[in-house]
């Protein structure tokens, strides 16, 4: 049988929370990294890669995306830029889009709902010229299509009535809750 060192007994004496029983010792340093992990685990929630689904991830988020003659279809040297934000109740996409370099005139501008490569039908109207600012209240189903990269902007001209100018939008970031971020660093200070 192991007999616990003559230190392990005078501790023993002196805290008598920490007596040993029946001579064997118990690691105990091993319970206070597991519960730091546990939480660290808990307050991440929301900020680990593995995190809430995408629509609660990029509520807030920022869209942007560039726009050109071939993406469109056409041969122009058009380029333009595309930017919306989704608010973080995720009823509203504020957008500005600016171009250069259209060589027909515009008679129609809207987003369009597809996967990149097929711009689908159009599904809001957006101002004649540049730059386009305003506000849209997409559907459900359109704001899913945001955040999967399938909201596209078409810009049609006289010389090019399919699209003169088109392109993509795709998640530029994904705004942390500074509250729960303060709090998980918190727990290393």
């Amino acid at each position: 049988m192991l007999r616990p060192c003559s230190h392990a007994r005078s501790h023993a004496r002196s805290h008598p929370r920490s007596r040993q029983r029946s001579g064997h010792s118990r690691p105990r340093a091993a319970t206070a990294p597991v519960a730091v992990v546990a939480a660290v685990m808990v307050v991440l929630g929301s900020v680990a890669p593995w995190g809430p689904p995408p629509a609660v991830a990029q509520a807030g988020a920022v869209f942007t995306g560039t726009m050109d003659g071939p993406t469109a279809g056409s041969d122009s040297p058009a380029t333009g830029t595309i930017e919306l934000v989704l608010d973080a109740q995720q009823t509203t996409v504020s957008y500005e889009i600016t171009y250069r370099n259209l060589q027909g005139e515009e008679f129609e501008a809207h987003f369009h709902i597809g996967p990149p490569g097929s711009f689908g039908p159009p599904i809001h109207h957006l101002p004649l010229g540049t730059p386009k600012t305003g506000t849209w209240q997409p559907t459900d189903r359109q704001i899913t299509a945001l955040l999967d990269g399938e909201i596209s902007v078409m810009v049609h001209t006289d010389l090019y009535p399919e699209g003169e100018l088109g392109g993509w939008t795709e998640a530029e970031s994904a705004p942390v809750d500074r509250a729960t971020w303060e709090s998980v660093k918190d727990l290393f200070r």
